[in-house]
């Protein structure tokens, strides 16, 4: 299935628009009153931008509504791959939490979904994300009450390639 690949300016107006959700909601962590408000403010700390490229949306999907489990899998099959979570615009109005791995060249790579309009997430060093995983006995990181990541160093879960791009803002 070969999808057109949405413009740039599409894509930047969906990844504000999942932007202005996080700040509508977030409050600064070191005022945090619940874990939820914390985790949305992690993410405009940390979280950026991704984009979508012709290989995105190739080859065969994974399981329906497994995206952390499928990002997992292709981020530890593939050691090239970067495992990255947060939020996908899905579209008009319509965001979703999310998982997916980027490429050594900054692509998204989605192995759950047919299409979307932006991504915004957090690179995640593999290391963490399989230690949260051993630990919680569930794939995801960044939206289950027993992970650590608020209490962590950026330096524990933040993946290099986040440093390295220079689109970066952290």
């Amino acid at each position: 299935m070969n999808l057109q690949v949405p413009t740039r300016v599409l894509q930047d107006r969906a990844i504000a628009g999942i932007v202005n959700f996080l700040r509508t909601y977030h409050d600064p962590i070191d005022e945090r009153r619940d874990k939820s408000e914390a985790i949305h403010s992690l993410m405009l700390k940390h979280g950026r931008a991704w984009y979508i490229g012709e290989r995105t949306f190739a080859g065969r999907r994974a399981g329906r509504k497994h995206c952390y489990r499928n990002a997992y899998a292709l981020a530890d099959r593939d050691p090239r791959m970067t495992y990255v979570e947060d939020w996908c615009h899905t579209g008009k109005f319509s965001f979703c939490e999310h998982a997916w791995c980027i490429d050594p060249a900054g692509q998204v790579i989605d192995p759950t979904l047919h299409e979307a309009a932006g991504y915004f997430g957090i690179p995640l060093r593999m290391k963490y994300v399989r230690s949260t995983i051993s630990k919680t006995n569930v794939y995801g990181v960044l939206g289950y009450d027993n992970s650590d990541l608020l209490t962590a160093l950026v330096e524990t879960f933040l993946d290099d390639t986040a440093r390295r791009d220079a689109t970066w803002r952290g």
